[in-house]
């Protein structure tokens, strides 16, 4: 860690900004900031307007900035996740690797006693807007966000980074932190979700059953604990993608990286961000867009019929995540958008079948 980290707004005063920006702007002076806007969440993104002490931002110099943080009062239960430090050590240690994904940061840092970690990046608000599941996407845009998911993925497929770096783990195991929040959704949880009025119109009858959810999601982690890994975003949802005004895509948030099978980026996104229909008519073409993309970045991945089996039996994730998505997350009709893309998905890719669980 090179400085202490702010924990709270306060904290981010001139004197830290100046020596945030200057690790990639040597010699720049903020003599001043205002914070323009404060948007509170697990993790607190602070908008602020440096300002610098020629006036006019240097050359290079950003005119605004976010700083995301654990600027909360559960800051420290949060943190004992590891989201903070995760995300802080993607752009410290990771991105500057790695094809671009969106934006870099202009500072990251992370305090491994205390799991605590915060990113400066760019002010995107003026330049580009933020997806969601009540609009999904064309399946154009999927295809170019598919590329830029297989730039990173082929830049770490099966790479040793991936059992080196510390922060880097499986997404759900029986046995770790996220595995045992899981464990927490039995079936009575599970059927209070089922029972939201929005997600339970969304989702077919066929999967009104607890104990069917449950199985399939722990089918799934059961059978995702082998390679071949890549670095993976872990929650790349539509509502993690940005559109900048120009028409490309983004992808931020990265605090869930881990190592995964390639198909939980893959599907996690399709499904997330397409119409049902679309997904229905374009996925195999999508996925073989993206097998073509691992291809040509030089490395050899699994066959596109493996590739293809292990996409179906991820909508088991999904269907979980978003139906046990807790209702402050996000609002009630973005849950019910997303859940119901992967529980038709589930029904149509017979993900039963692929996850070897008996018709029944």
């Amino acid at each position: 860690m090179t400085a202490a980290l702010p924990s709270t707004i306060d904290d981010i005063t001139p004197e830290w900004l100046t020596m945030a920006l200057g690790t990639r702007l040597p010699g720049v002076e903020v003599v001043d900031v205002a914070v323009d806007e404060v948007l509170r969440g697990t993790a607190t993104k602070v908008f602020v307007q440096p300002t610098y002490g020629d006036g006019d931002p240097p050359p290079g110099a950003p005119g605004s900035v976010c700083v995301k943080g654990a600027f909360e009062d559960n800051a420290a239960l949060m943190a004992a996740t590891g989201i903070y430090e995760r995300e802080a050590v993607f752009y410290r240690d990771l991105a500057p690797g790695l094809p671009p994904t969106g934006t870099a940061a202009w500072f990251a840092d992370a305090d491994s006693r205390t799991r605590l970690g915060v990113v400066v990046l760019d002010d995107l608000r003026r330049e580009a807007t933020f997806c969601r599941a009540t609009s999904p996407l064309s399946i154009d845009e999927v295809a170019a966000g598919l590329e830029l998911i297989a730039r990173y993925h082929g830049a770490t497929y099966a790479g040793p980074v991936l059992h080196e770096h510390p922060a880097l783990h499986s997404y759900v195991t029986r046995d770790n932190p996220s595995g045992h929040y899981f464990a927490t959704m039995d079936a009575e949880r599970v059927a209070h979700f089922l029972a939201l009025p929005l997600r339970s119109a969304a989702i077919p009858m066929e999967l009104h059953r607890p104990d069917l959810v449950i199985d399939l999601f722990w089918r799934w982690v059961d059978q995702s604990q082998e390679g071949p890994w890549v670095l993976t975003h872990g929650d790349d949802h539509i509502g993690n993608w940005f559109r900048r005004h120009d028409g490309t895509l983004g992808l931020v948030d990265w605090q869930t990286i881990c190592r995964m099978r390639p198909a939980h980026d893959v599907a996690y996104f399709i499904t997330s961000a397409l119409d049902v229909d679309d997904r229905r008519a374009a996925e195999r073409d999508l996925l073989r867009s993206y097998h073509g993309c691992l291809t040509a970045a030089g490395v050899q991945p699994a066959t596109f019929d493996e590739l293809w089996l292990d996409y179906r039996r991820h909508m088991a994730f999904g269907l979980m995540a978003w139906l046990t998505s807790l209702e402050w997350m996000n609002p009630e009709p973005i849950h019910a958008a997303a859940v119901g893309r992967f529980a038709h998905a589930v029904l149509d890719l017979e993900v039963a079948s692929a996850l070897g669980r008996a018709p029944g």
